[in-house]
């Protein structure tokens, strides 16, 4: 009787020993998804494992002190780099830890590829963009159409600041009130901004405004105010988007912006049909 309750005690370990590597295999398949490489160390497999770290530390690289996503093709370039990288090393992990890796269905690929999608741009993209410096935007309203409509993403510099002073001309990212704007440079501290019927003028000198619309629904005092001088250290705001942007124009309202406000430039469009446009 003993030696019948050893074999049914010994019995399940032996049955659960491939469970167990499989479960292992499935572990270093999905560390390698946020981290290629990570899986095979986990798995043992150090060489490959240092080799997909020291590929993936590579792209990091790209990101910042490069800053390769500045550039909309820099963007797509790491995208399709670091989506490829994390399948790549997923199903290496996924096939390799096996004693017998052809018996791996290919079939888990289709599982692979979408969390490798999954968690390289919800993930290590946003880690790596913001580590860089760079922050991915929605934008909810039209003040600022057609150079940028509403439902637009875009890719903004957040660093921008730290480096340059703002200008007249530029559009801007910032916060106000506790929320995000984006709205165009029209004047700057000790400038004085005048309209008259929609013809803006700063410093008595009338400005080209090519990227401005105007969709007649605006009150007559948004067109035709001033002259005001900009304070020291803030920002006159409008919006391309004339008649529907709140912005500096309502001093009430809205008001001069403080640069110490300022969070960055938008750099591109990255979704809608105009992907890839550059905001100027």
């Amino acid at each position: 009787m003993a030696e019948n309750v050893e074999l049914q005690d010994q019995a399940p370990s032996l049955e659960s020993k491939p469970q167990r590597k499989s479960a292992l295999r499935f572990l270093g398949a999905f560390c390698s998804l946020l981290v290629p490489g990570l899986g095979q160390l986990i798995l043992g497999n150090k060489r490959r494992g240092i080799v997909f770290l020291v590929t993936f530390f590579a792209l990091m690289f790209l990101y910042w002190p490069i800053r390769l996503p500045a550039f909309y093709a820099g963007f797509l370039a790491l995208v399709v780099l670091l989506v490829s990288l994390a399948c790549a090393s997923s199903w290496q992990a996924l096939r390799s830890s096996s004693p017998r890796p052809k018996t791996v269905s290919r079939w888990w690929l289709l599982l692979v590829i979408p969390l490798a999608l999954i968690v390289s741009l919800s993930i290590e993209m946003k880690l790596a963009l913001r580590s860089a410096g760079f922050g991915i935007f929605s934008v909810p309203s039209s003040s600022m159409a057609s150079t940028i409509d509403s439902g637009d993403t875009i890719v903004a510099d957040t660093r921008y600041f730290q480096h340059h002073e703002p200008h007249d001309g530029e559009v801007v990212i910032f916060r106000q009130r506790g929320i995000l704007h984006i709205k165009r440079i029209i004047a700057s501290g000790g400038e004085q901004i005048h309209s008259q019927d929609g013809v803006v003028s700063v410093n008595g000198q009338t400005i080209a405004e090519p990227y401005v619309q105007h969709t007649g629904d605006a009150m007559p005092e948004m067109n035709t105010f001033g002259p005001i001088k900009v304070p020291d250290h803030e920002l006159f705001m409008m919006g391309d988007n004339r008649d529907a942007s709140l912005d500096s124009r309502l001093p009430d309202q809205f008001g001069a912006v403080s640069k110490s406000d300022l969070v960055g430039v938008p750099l591109y469009v990255l979704s809608t049909k105009r992907t890839g446009r550059k905001v100027e």
